[in-house]
């Protein structure tokens, strides 16, 4: 084999300038230009592509601050019971309409409709979860059950609240006070000293834990 044939096999080292139509001695501003007419088209996509999920992201946030001012907007145009109701249901996954549904459940407690005050007390919990307005929710369902004759329910729902650390403890000692309160109508005596000492546990200067406390005194002797 003759020794020119085997160098002429062997690949030349790769260079810049092989994939150029520069002179090998193009100088730096030649090299600038060509890189951009080769590359230009490239570049420039990606920039328009991160240009459109830029735009894309504030769009999405323009659009979804609109429809929540929209939406604002017609929970505060509510208000009648109907409207509300209508309102919840529209909204079913937004936590105005929990807001919706405790309006309704508070009209219904302060006219003595019980009952239906516990039912949209409840559905008004499914909509608030996390939100502070949860407690006051769980607490209109308890009062409402165990004014609405449903007292078992109401005493359970009231030992619940009372005995949820995570809940706020002006919730709690409410929850308690209003429990003490049930155990001493119905003569309890038992039930309502336990309640009492899970009193004592709460903030000293709590209204309600502070009333739920003195109802110890009213534990006949015998009992305790």
């Amino acid at each position: 084999m003759n020794p020119q044939d085997t160098e002429n096999k062997i690949p030349a080292k790769h260079t810049p300038d092989m994939d150029s139509t520069l002179p090998p001695g193009a100088d730096a501003e030649e090299r600038f230009n060509e890189f951009w007419r080769v590359n230009g088209t490239s570049i420039f996509v990606a920039i328009a592509l991160g240009a459109v999920i830029v735009l894309g992201a504030q769009t999405w946030r323009y659009v979804s601050a609109r429809r929540e001012a929209s939406l604002q907007k017609a929970y505060a145009a509510a208000q009648t019971q109907e409207e509300l109701l209508t309102f919840a249901g529209d909204h079913p996954k937004h936590a105005l309409a929990g807001a919706a549904y405790i309006r309704v459940a508070s009209d219904e407690y302060t006219a003595g409709k019980y009952l239906q005050a516990a039912e949209h007390y409840k559905m008004a919990q499914e909509h608030l979860a996390g939100t502070p307005f949860l407690e006051r929710a769980a607490l209109g369902a308890a009062m409402s059950e165990l004014l609405g004759g449903q007292t078992n329910e109401g005493v359970a729902s009231l030992t619940a609240i009372m005995n949820t650390p995570d809940f706020l403890e002006i919730t709690r000692a409410e929850a308690a006070f209003n429990l003490a309160l049930h155990y001493l109508k119905v003569q309890d005596y038992k039930a309502l000293a336990t309640v009492c000492d899970l009193a004592d546990s709460l903030g000293e200067k709590d209204m309600y834990a502070s009333m739920t406390r003195g109802m110890r005194s009213q534990i006949p002797l015998e009992t305790k």
